[in-house]
């Protein structure tokens, strides 16, 4: 089963911690995000693919490429390219969505109980 709800467009959210991301996800499969933590930039990229057909959905961002900007605004790699993340993901409604996300090299890769709480959940809004 789908959700009739889409995952394309811009999320932002910001965790207790302070911790700030935006996603803008794109039609055509591809997403980029941004964050800033304890005064650190970074920018992400990646392919992306949403498997509805499980609760929670799977989003799966593969050949990540993840930069973290200096002071001059000049990126660093820090991460090389090629790397997956796995996130699971629900809506709340058409202007929320929560999502907690992992690189799939953890070896935690089971679904969490619930979205609502737990490490590395956060609650985006559709902008």
């Amino acid at each position: 089963m789908t959700n009739p709800i889409s995952i394309v467009g811009k999320w932002q959210g910001t965790g207790d911690d302070g911790f700030s991301v935006a996603f803008n996800f794109d039609s055509d499969g591809v997403v980029q995000w941004s964050g800033n933590s304890s005064g650190k930039t970074f920018q992400c990229k990646g392919i992306y693919h949403l498997d509805e057909t499980v609760r929670p959905a799977v989003l799966q961002v593969a050949d990540v490429e993840i930069l973290q900007i200096d002071a001059k605004g000049d990126p660093i790699p820090v991460i090389e390219e090629g790397m997956v993340m796995r996130f699971y993901q629900e809506f709340d409604g058409a202007s929320l969505m929560r999502m907690q996300g992992m690189p799939v090299e953890t070896g935690n890769e089971s679904a969490p109980a619930d979205l609502r709480s737990g490490p590395n959940t956060m609650t985006y809004t559709r902008q």
